[in-house]
């Protein structure tokens, strides 16, 4: 597959001095949290080691369900 993002802008978005700052301190967060890989996910700022790539959009579904009560 293939976005359909054209060359300039995707240059232009990789020298874009507001995306590296972002980018940086996601990774520093991540870091913070002992992140070593992806997807990895937090719920609350907690990391939950119940999901993962696998997870189906019918489980997705009821631990949203579960977290919103």
């Amino acid at each position: 597959d293939t976005l359909s993002v054209p060359a300039d802008k995707f240059v232009a978005a990789l020298t874009n001095r507001t995306y590296d700052l972002d980018s940086r301190t996601a990774w520093k967060a991540g870091c913070s949290h002992t992140v070593s890989g992806t997807p990895t996910f937090f719920t609350n700022g907690v990391l939950d080691n119940t999901l993962s790539s696998d997870t189906t959009s019918t489980q997705w579904k009821q631990y949203l369900d579960n977290l919103l009560g």
